[in-house]
Order: structure tokens, then C-alpha cells, then sequence
């Protein structure tokens, strides 16, 4: 199952975060931004990545934010937790999502 590839995913970044930061981070950022995984995966995935590269992690989010494929409740999630980052692309985003 595609899910439990996607654990495993997470899982090995995890583990890269204390000896390779930027190895997991680059995971963390691929899992995120991947459309093919579950949406609570991917925003789980940038949660991560916000911790090592706060930066990556507004990319990622912002990604989540607009990526109309996905249930406007894990959008608007991911919106929040943008505007922890960068507040004017949260605000962006979340107008995006009410106009969908």
C-alpha cells in the first residue's frame, strides 16, 4: 500500500534529522510537495521540515495550501502553519482556498 510507503518515508527522514539536517529536510520537503501522498502525510512531512529549515517548510506549506486536490481542511491547515512563516503568503493562500 502507497500509504505505509509513505510512513516508511517519514520514518527514514526521522531518523536522518540528528546526523544529516539537510538529507532529512530535502526528505521532508519531497514528501511534502509529493501530490501523490496522503494530504495528513504531507502536512505532517512540513511540520517536520519547519523544525530544521523554516524557510523549505513555507514552500512546502504553501504548496499544501494550493494544491486544490486536496481537502479544504488540510489546505487551510497548511495555511495556518504557513502564517507562522510567512504571514502575507498564509493570507494569499487562504484567500485562494475560499474562492475554490
Amino acid at each position: 500500500m502507497q500509504e505505509d510507503k509513505d510512513e516508511d518515508r517519514i520514518q527514514a527522514a526521522k531518523r536522518l534529522t540528528k546526523r544529516e539536517p539537510r538529507s532529512a529536510a530535502e526528505a521532508f520537503r519531497e514528501i511534502a510537495c509529493d501530490d501523490q501522498v496522503d494530504g495528513g502525510l504531507r502536512l505532517q512531512a512540513a511540520g517536520q521540515l519547519a523544525e530544521l529549515d523554516p524557510r523549505m517548510a513555507a514552500e512546502a506549506f504553501r504548496v499544501i495550501a494550493y494544491d486544490d486536490g486536496l481537502d479544504d481542511g488540510l489546505r487551510t491547515e497548511a495555511a495556518t502553519q504557513l502564517a507562522k512563516l510567512d504571514p502575507r503568503a498564509a493570507e494569499l493562500a487562504l484567500h485562494n482556498i475560499s474562492h475554490d
